[in-house]
């Protein structure tokens, strides 16, 4: 089998449980509002100098987050977004949701666009090849809200190795995790990810420059997201 045919059949393994959550909408995972991190981080950390420097962003493993319709419309000039999903159904459902932001199916494209935000259907672990190259090195930021905890342990290697092809030098990774405390704590996804996890995956890559567990005076409370779960925050900058 040639390596172009294991590549596809691994990324319809990869796929093939989100194409069945989303065709029975299974999506729960979704939230209705924007994620806290943003709105508490975005003028601290996230783009502290977006009036003078216009900033890219990425959202891997996006569906149809509405914090991307959020950042795409406070920040129409300053800001460019781009989705990355590799359900179809997922990126459709965005665009039929946020329907003001007037994004349109490029032709013989996996793409819709606007004039600052993106939606590609891709698998996320294939944007090392070549022919995403246009991608390669380009992002500022990384918003990891419910994707490293999404994927196959088996994976977080692999995951970590296309984060940084994506990220521009100087780059920088917003990570949202959770640790099952209780129950079966290999049940997933999400995936438990415990504080260990992401110091081995990521303080350790020669480009990463520091690995920072975000703290603030509500976090006791802000983290507990369920009796069998905690939920934490990481600022990763790179070199």
């Amino acid at each position: 089998m040639s390596n172009n045919s294991n590549n596809q059949q691994c990324e319809s393994d990869r796929l093939q449980l989100w194409h069945g959550k989303w065709t029975n909408q299974q999506i729960g995972w979704h939230e209705s509002d924007v994620h806290g991190a943003i709105r508490q981080y975005e003028e601290t950390l996230l783009f502290p100098d977006i009036t003078t420097t216009p900033k890219r962003i990425l959202f891997p493993l996006c569906g149809k987050t509405v914090d991307m319709a959020y950042l795409a419309t406070k920040y129409s000039e300053q800001l460019q977004i781009v989705g990355v999903d590799g359900v179809a159904q997922a990126l459709e459902t965005f665009v039929k949701e946020q329907e003001h932001l007037k994004l349109e199916k490029q032709v013989d494209s996996n793409r819709w666009m606007n004039s600052n935000l993106e939606l590609l259907q891709s698998d996320f672990f294939q944007m090392t090849q070549d022919n995403y190259q246009s991608y390669h090195h380009t992002f500022d930021v990384i918003f990891d809200r419910a994707s490293l905890v999404a994927i196959s342990p088996s994976l977080r290697e692999d995951y970590v190795q296309v984060c940084r092809k994506l990220l521009k030098p100087n780059g920088k990774i917003l990570l949202i995790v959770i640790e099952r405390i209780a129950g079966d704590i290999t049940a997933g996804p999400p995936f438990s990810v415990t504080h260990e996890d992401v110091m081995r995956l990521y303080s350790h890559q020669e480009w990463v420059e520091s690995v920072k567990l975000l703290e603030d005076q509500g976090e006791a409370q802000r983290n507990q997201v369920s009796a069998d779960m905690v939920s934490r925050y990481y600022w990763i900058q790179c070199k």
